[in-house]
């Protein structure tokens, strides 16, 4: 989370927007944002197995919590690009994030151009 906090211009650059979504319950969600310092909208209180299921994610079912996934999602909602993790490592980072959607933009802009 930190990473894509402090990356926050260089994904506004390519009109990225970061949510982070969470099973953690708000005063949880609060303090891992302070923690790591993410100034950008989290959706808490997530049921884990609902959500796990809904996106594909790994689901720690002993302690709820779904592992880290992160997505890409295209101007219209179609996911452009899905990581999920199943432990710590690896994660998508921030500066993966922006290389990628430069590279949807210029594939995008060479197919309609």
């Amino acid at each position: 989370m930190a990473d894509f906090q402090n990356n926050l211009p260089a994904l506004h650059k390519v009109d990225a927007t970061v949510v982070a979504l969470s099973v953690d319950t708000r005063e949880q969600a609060l303090e891992i944002a302070d923690l790591t310092g993410a100034r950008y909208p989290m959706v808490y209180g997530l049921d884990a197995p609902e959500v796990g299921e809904l996106i594909g994610a790994y689901v720690e079912r002993e302690r709820l919590f779904i592992h880290a996934s992160s997505f890409i999602l295209q101007p219209d909602g179609t996911v452009a690009l899905a990581a999920y993790t199943s432990g710590q490592v690896p994660r998508l980072r921030a500066n993966e994030t922006v290389a990628y959607i430069q590279f949807l933009k210029k594939s995008e802009a060479r197919a309609s151009g």
